[in-house]
This record gives C-alpha cells, structure tokens and sequence, in this order.
C-alpha cells in the first residue's frame, strides 16, 4: 500500500516536472508551427503580393513588396518556433517572391531595353564625306564602334583612323567590309604611331575617319563624335 502510494507520487512528480518543462521549452521557443490569422497580416501579405507582381519596371517597388510579404508571412506565424519565424519564413518570403517577379513579367521590366540606334549612336556634330559615297554609319557603343557599309559595294582596304581627347591619332585598318555589312572594332584595337594602343579609361574618342575603295574609286566619311 505504501509503495503504491510512494509510486503514485513519484509518477505525478514526474509528469508535472515534464509538463513544467515542456511550458519552459515553449516559452522560450514557441509552439512549432502555429498559424495565427489577422487582418493585417492578409493586408500586408496581399499588397505585397500586388506590388511584386505589377510589372511596372521599378525594381524598388518590387522590393517593398518583398518587405510587406516576409511581414505579412511573420504576422502569420509569429506564434511558431523561433526558427519557424526567423528563418523558414524569410525563405519562403523571398522564394515566393522570386516566383512572382519572375512569372509576372516583372522582373524582366527592371532593365529596360537599350535601343542601340537611338541611344548608342554616335551623334555627328560634322560629317565630312570625300570621293566615292560610302555611305557609311557609325555607332559608339560604349568600348567599340559599330561601322555599317550602306553602299551597294564592298569597301576594301579600309583604314580608320581615330582621333583622342590626347589629340593623338590612332589607327586600325581592315580588308574588307560586305556591302550591306556591319563590323565590330573594340577601341582597344586602334593603335598610335609609337604602337601603344587607345586606352579607354584615360582617352575619349573624338572624331573618326574611314578611307575606303569603292570599285575602282576611293572615298572617305569623317565624323566628329559627341
């Protein structure tokens, strides 16, 4: 009878020291995953949903966006474990968010598209054309020209011929441009009398001029850079 008693005791210590240990664990650490709805939560969680996904091309609105999406997930589960709200959240925050941007269209308005021949060209303060009509058209796209031949022939032996903020003179030469053809000339290609070549960082180009054959005649396009 004692011994029952006794065990009886013991047991009820026992379960009343788990249940207060258990209490311990979550306070300190929540209650796994817990789901608590509120309005502001669904508030956040849906304007962030609209201004990931509306594609209007800013990429700072996606942002927030992202903000009030990882806030509106915390809302939710701020009654979870630590490392529910912490870490699973944030992650299912910018998963999800990355699938939206993506699948929306969104994201891909971030960077809008150059368009090279109203951007990038090399607007001509002078244009001066000699002997036969090339009919040339030259872009500056950042480190390298694009040089067009609109003529109805080749253009053979071309020379181009540079001119530097150093006011220095700096060539490249080529074989042949396709009648109707466009070429690619990296800045770093033309070279000065003493064989140094165009160093981009520390030069801008100037003005550049392009002697050619056309058939049996030549002829030169000169153009000042802006």
């Amino acid at each position: 009878m004692i011994e029952s008693v006794v065990s009886s005791a013991q047991s009820r210590k026992s379960r009343n020291h788990v249940t207060t240990s258990t209490e311990s664990i979550e306070s300190r650490y929540g209650k796994g995953l817990q789901f608590h709805y509120s309005h502001p939560a669904a508030a956040a969680l849906v304007f962030g949903v609209l201004l990931a996904a509306v594609p209007i091309g800013r990429a700072d609105v996606a942002f927030v966006g992202l903000a009030l999406i990882g806030i509106g997930l915390y809302l939710f589960m701020r009654e979870s474990a630590k490392t529910i709200r912490w870490f699973a959240t944030p992650m299912i925050a910018v998963f999800g968010w990355l699938a939206i941007v993506s699948g929306s269209g969104s994201m891909a308005r971030w960077t809008p598209a150059v368009d090279v021949s109203a951007a990038a060209r090399a607007q001509a303060a002078a244009v001066t054309v000699t002997g036969a009509p090339l009919k040339a058209d030259v872009q500056l796209t950042g480190a390298q020209f694009l040089i067009s031949n609109g003529a109805q022939q080749p253009w053979t032996n071309v020379t181009l011929s540079l001119t530097g903020s150093d006011r220095a003179i700096y060539t490249s030469r080529l074989d042949r441009i396709d009648a109707g053809g466009t070429v690619v000339v990296q800045l770093g290609r033309f070279t000065g009398g003493d064989g140094h070549p165009f160093r981009t960082a520390t030069i801008r180009p100037e003005s550049l001029r392009i002697a050619a054959q056309l058939g049996d005649q030549g002829g030169t396009y000169a153009v000042r850079l802006r």
